[in-house]
């Protein structure tokens, strides 16, 4: 019952901050365009770039909301307000879960997003976020979620100086190499410390297996998503960068092959 106790009241402090972040992807959801023309054709709502965030933020502002009262029904709300004035101890493995997964959403969705290829961002917010969860490893997670955000942090330093993604340009080919770069030396990390650890046996081969499926999970999804997106349902995807210019050609090649 006591950990019950505990857990409610930290549903009240985790559904404040997802109804702040849904609220917030919203907002930002609202900016792009609901209809627009794309290669010749009027693209209609339900094509709109805008749809897919606005159904997961609103799916988390429910939820949290739900979350809300679910904590203030249980006692958690007034365990939690009561606790305020205890002062602020250590941060537990849990509290630490939660605000590395806020950190990552939103760095992701304001600082990448915006300013990196899409399916770069996409393969790199997929990374670090299954490495520092199902990959059971403390130090591993920490570096993904700080070199994430670092990496968030220095795209919109970028975008307060000017520095933007503009398709073809040399500024966009360096920021998508560089996301990159940071791709290929988060899974140099991950596999240095996986692979060459010096735990026994059975625990390397978990591990292993573990981050074999996450960096598959974190290539394969982008990977099968954004065409998906981007030649069937003629969604135009946030920003189109280094990779998918390389895909637009490799798409082209394979119609004029079909023809």
């Amino acid at each position: 019952m006591k950990n019950k106790g505990g857990l409610r009241k930290a549903d009240f402090w985790t559904s404040i901050v997802l109804f702040g972040l849904g609220a917030a992807m919203i907002a930002e959801a609202t900016t792009f365009p609901m209809q627009d023309s794309y290669g010749g054709v009027q693209n209609v709502w339900y094509v709109s770039p805008a749809l897919f965030p606005l159904l997961v933020a609103g799916a988390l502002v429910v939820l949290s909301v739900v979350l809300f009262v679910n904590a203030i029904v249980t006692g958690g709300a007034r365990q939690a307000l009561a606790a305020l004035g205890q002062g602020i101890g250590t941060i537990s493995e849990r509290d630490f879960r939660l605000i590395a997964i806020v950190a990552l959403i939103a760095a992701y969705v304001y600082g990448l997003i915006p300013r990196m290829d899409f399916l770069v961002a996409t393969v790199l917010f997929l990374q670090a976020f299954v490495v520092a969860f199902y990959v059971d490893r403390p130090a591993l997670a920490k570096i993904h979620v700080v070199a994430f955000c670092a990496v968030s942090f220095v795209m919109g330093v970028l975008a307060i100086f000017g520095v933007s993604h503009i398709r073809g340009s040399d500024s966009a080919l360096l920021i998508d190499v560089a996301g990159i770069a940071v791709l290929a030396a988060l899974a140099a990390y991950a596999y240095a410390n996986v692979f060459i650890g010096q735990e026994r046996h059975e625990e390397r081969l978990e591990d292993r297996r573990r981050l074999r499926i996450a960096l598959t999970i974190s290539v394969v999804v982008p990977l099968v998503l954004c065409p998906t997106f981007k030649y069937f349902l003629l969604v135009p995807l946030p920003v189109e960068g280094l990779v998918i210019e390389a895909m637009d050609h490799l798409n082209y090649a394979l119609r004029a092959l079909a023809d």
